[in-house]
């Protein structure tokens, strides 16, 4: 039985005979010992089955002596049941003793490699006892994991079943909210599980982040700071991992906080002791690549893109993780923002799929990728489609119910999109709840409050609501001047400012403000960003320096290694721009030329069914108009300029905006030039009546 069962487990007889004769088969049962089953098998994985219990169940039934195999069929058949029922089985390999013995029968001459076997035995009595050790360490962790759990259980449910009936004020306990609830957990944790540090660390963490989805900046802080200073003293061999992740997260808290130079520093110490500790867990150093991903946005763009690309590319070699989406939205935003939005939108959308299939790993970021592949589609020149996705994003999170301050970002960035379309009606409804929680921060906010509130400044500026307007561009600036670093949007911020005070001819103000500007970019070593050049620009054209303004506008274009005239099709925007300059310049036949270019390319869009929505069509129409105008043409002035009209009324406040009241004034010339006095004198009632409701409106 034993000889069938081999050959049935191992596809060969254990005897291999070279003639096949009688005597060959009666010598090799007598004296040739038979292999391993699980070395005679084929494939590797019958290999691993055979070996240990089948092999020595078919050992003993196979052995020489019969007093050596089984005693009987019943008890082979039932070490057969033992091993199918995964019960230890009766037959034991070979004792060394016998092993041995049978080995020096057979090789005298080799005795001498005993010493090997001995080496053998000492190198597996090692591996045994490491393995052993690494086994007591996964119980003892196993029994922290499970000590910590009930503690962290034990310290939630001390708190939530505070607000059952049965206590002494009941009605009082039933009234309290779930941030009421926070509130208490926060207090008790300074204070409670001081024998239980791993518990204490978790929950630190998780109410962290809580007051993170409430916008509570400030005790999100604090309990990361506390978190730091529990991980500083826990045992040996847990502290330096602790202490790393702690460090990380608090500086994401001082970040969102604005306390960007606190954040850098806390990032350096993570970093530093990540390496004095040996620490090469890849966990670890994406979730720290993450961080200055995040961190370094505002002061070093380059550093920060070149984080999240290295952060993107670790986190292909793990399991699928929040970090992941994180670094997946950090990439995406830097590809848009160094002018590949094609890049961003390719990352942007597995991170989507990720989220989507796993909403565990980024729920909570779900809406924030719409909005940034928004950005990216509006980079691409599809205003339509990037439109569709801010307000996904927005629904996206209304339909989570979020709180805190990721609802009022998704507004303020569709406001910004608006914004740069000049739809400034749009942007101001739009931005309007975001704008009344943004104007009542004092402190621990984040970028979003003073980018809330220059938004805002800019819609009401563009609609005609100067007094308003400078209102929220001054809050803007007072605002991002409580922040302790926002290098990314104070240059900007200010020089909107600026813009506006040129707007109100409040021409010595716009100078000091630039100036200032330019003091604190050269001490960051950091280049004037678009807005303060356009300021600038607008600021010399103010003071009757076209020519200058004309001059800087070149040397931007060559600084950025484009061309003097934009293209039409590419950059119409700026070709308004260029062409608003050349007629300010007294260059009426080029400013008539470019203008002209750049409706045609708005003509197209519309045509192609991607509109451009905002007023630079009607700006484009009144450069044509004041050019024909300048040139004898009062008819073709007159067209122009009625178009311009049309165009601008629905973005701006009727009674009250200097610029269709400038429009209208230019109609009223144009049609006088061409013969038509009743026209004239109704577009210069209106422009006048518009310029009186402006002065009255601000206290002129």
């Amino acid at each position: 039985l034993g000889v069938v069962a081999f050959e049935l487990l191992t596809g060969a007889r254990p005897y291999q005979l070279k003639r096949g004769s009688a005597a060959e088969l009666e010598e090799a049962i007598a004296v040739v010992e038979p292999p391993l089953a699980s070395r005679m098998s084929v494939g590797q994985g019958a290999g691993r089955t055979l070996r240990g219990d089948l092999d020595a169940i078919l050992n003993q039934a196979l052995k020489k002596s019969m007093a050596e195999r089984y005693r009987s069929m019943e008890a082979l058949a039932d070490d057969w049941q033992r091993w199918l029922s995964d019960q230890p089985v009766s037959a034991r390999p070979d004792s060394p003793v016998y092993q041995l013995r049978k080995f020096v029968r057979r090789h005298r001459v080799q005795v001498a490699a005993a010493a090997l076997v001995s080496l053998a035995l000492v190198v597996g009595t090692g591996v045994s006892l490491w393995q052993a050790q690494r086994a007591e360490a996964a119980r003892q962790l196993a029994e922290q994991e499970a000590a910590t759990a009930r503690a962290v259980q034990g310290f939630l449910e001390s708190v939530f079943l505070s607000n059952r009936g049965d206590q002494a004020q009941p009605a009082a306990g039933r009234q309290a909210t779930a941030r009421d609830l926070l509130d208490r957990g926060a207090q008790r944790i300074t204070t409670e599980l001081q024998g239980q540090p791993r518990a204490r660390l978790r929950l630190l963490e998780v109410l962290a982040g809580m007051y993170e989805d409430l916008g509570e900046l400030e005790r999100m802080r604090e309990l990361s700071e506390l978190r730091v200073a529990q991980a500083a003293l826990m045992a040996p061999g847990q502290r330096d991992h602790e202490r790393v992740r702690a460090l990380t997260d608090l500086a994401h808290a001082l970040a969102v906080g604005g306390r960007e130079v606190d954040a850098r520093a806390r990032l350096d110490e993570a970093e530093a002791l990540l390496k004095s500790a040996g620490l090469d867990e890849a966990s670890l150093r994406l979730r720290l690549l993450v961080r200055r991903a995040s961190v370094h946005r505002a002061d070093d763009p380059a550093r920060a893109a070149s984080a999240a690309e290295q952060a993107l590319v670790l986190a292909g070699t793990l399991p699928p993780s929040h970090e992941a989406v994180l670094a997946a939205y950090l990439v995406g935003e830097a590809r848009a923002l160094r002018g590949d939005p094609e890049g961003a939108v390719q990352v942007l959308g597995d991170a989507l799929a990720l989220v989507k299939q796993r909403p565990e790993l980024g729920a909570s970021i779900l809406a924030p990728l719409h909005t940034l592949v928004g950005d990216a589609e509006f980079a691409r020149g599809r205003f339509d489609v990037a439109e569709a996705r801010y307000r996904l994003g927005i629904d996206v999170e209304r339909s989570r119910g979020g709180s805190g301050p990721l609802p009022h970002l998704l507004t303020m960035q569709f406001g910004r999109f608006l914004i740069r379309q000049e739809r400034w009606r749009e942007a101001a409804e739009a931005i309007a709840p975001t704008w009344a929680w943004a104007r009542v921060q004092t402190s621990g906010y984040e970028t979003t409050v003073p980018m809330a509130s220059v938004t805002q400044g800019q819609a009401l500026m563009g609609m005609g609501q100067w007094a308003e307007g400078l209102a929220a561009l001054d809050l803007a600036v007072e605002q991002v001047s409580r922040l302790q670093d926002a290098a990314d949007i104070a240059p900007s911020i200010a020089a909107a400012r600026a813009a506006a005070w040129v707007r109100v001819q409040r021409l010595a103000d716009a100078e000091r403000a630039l100036a200032a500007i330019d003091a604190e970019l050269a001490t960051r070593s950091q280049p004037a960003p678009r807005a303060v050049l356009q300021a600038r620009r607008a600021l010399l054209v103010a003071r009757g320096q076209a020519q200058e303004a004309l001059a800087a506008w070149r040397a931007q274009r060559a600084a950025s290694g484009l061309a003097e005239a934009p293209d039409a099709r590419a950059e119409p925007v700026a070709l308004v721009e260029w062409a608003t300059l050349l007629l300010a310049s007294g260059q009426h036949a080029a400013a008539h030329e470019h203008a002209t270019a750049a409706i045609a390319a708005f003509d197209a869009r519309q045509a192609a069914g991607e509109p451009w929505r905002g007023t630079t069509p009607a700006q484009a129409w009144r450069v044509a108009g004041t050019a024909s105008l300048a040139q004898g043409r009062p008819g073709d002035a007159l067209q122009a300029l009625e178009r311009a009209v049309a165009l601008l009324r629905p973005q701006v406040d009727g009674a009250r905006s200097p610029d269709l009241a400038e429009m209208l004034a230019l109609q009223a010339e144009a049609a006088q030039g061409a013969g038509l006095p009743q026209q004239a004198a109704a577009a210069r009632r209106e422009s006048v009546a518009i310029v009186a409701e402006g002065r009255r409106s601000s206290g002129r």
